[in-house]
């Protein structure tokens, strides 16, 4: 499991979280997309290692903590499936990271 932090939004509202009797995480929707996004995107660039294709052409919310990234690799698109969470202290954990290939023939 892949922890990352959303230090930056917190120091963006440390206003508004002086106002507030606890520091949980108040992401709005699209914040926690964008962190969820940043830390699958530090995954694959730690672990993916193809050097051909022609780099990431989709990354696709299908489910509310589930996210798709698309990479074309000539005759075929390798995907990966994460399943995440961003927890009270607005870490984002990807929680299972499943690969798959679609094929073409020619």
């Amino acid at each position: 499991m892949l922890a990352f932090g959303c230090l930056a939004d917190i120091k963006k509202n440390s206003s508004a979280l002086k106002n507030s009797n606890s520091l949980e995480c108040k992401l709005t929707p699209v914040k926690q997309s964008k962190a969820a996004i940043e830390a699958i995107l530090k995954d694959l660039d730690s672990n993916y290692l193809e050097i051909g294709g022609g780099g990431i052409s989709e990354v696709k919310q299908t489910r509310t903590n589930v996210y798709v990234v698309s990479i074309p690799q000539g005759e075929r698109i390798d995907q990966f499936s994460y399943e995440i969470s961003v927890d009270e202290a607005c870490k984002v954990n990807i929680l299972k990271k499943e690969p798959f290939t679609k094929n073409f023939s020619r």
